[in-house]
């Protein structure tokens, strides 16, 4: 028997980074772009909402002043003269032996 020993050329391709490496960059800098969009917009959100909480803040602080100011001894009185009440003049004091007062049966 007769052997034959049969050779395969391997044909030498090689394998071209190029486009991987400008596949993979055109990638990255698409990513990176969204990212700022959404970094950008994120702040101006945040920014609007710090706003907001400032002047939540401010009318907070404004309602706590009435709320302290309308409790106060010296605010009720103001309210009560500008509803007509005033300081009696003369204050009568009742003895139960001076009056007839109703009672309950």
């Amino acid at each position: 028997m007769i052997k034959k020993s049969v050779t395969y050329k391997k044909k030498d391709k090689k394998f071209n980074l190029k486009p991987v490496i400008v596949v993979v960059m055109a990638v990255a800098l698409v990513s990176s772009v969204i990212l700022s969009i959404e970094l950008a917009t994120s702040g101006a959100e945040i920014s609007k909402l710090e706003g907001q909480e400032a002047d939540l803040i401010s009318q907070n602080n404004d309602l706590t002043q009435k709320i302290v100011k309308g409790s106060s001894l010296s605010g009720v009185e103001e309210k009560s003269q500008e509803l007509g009440y005033s300081k009696p003049s003369k204050i009568i004091y009742l003895n139960s032996t001076e009056a007839q007062m109703a009672k309950l049966p």
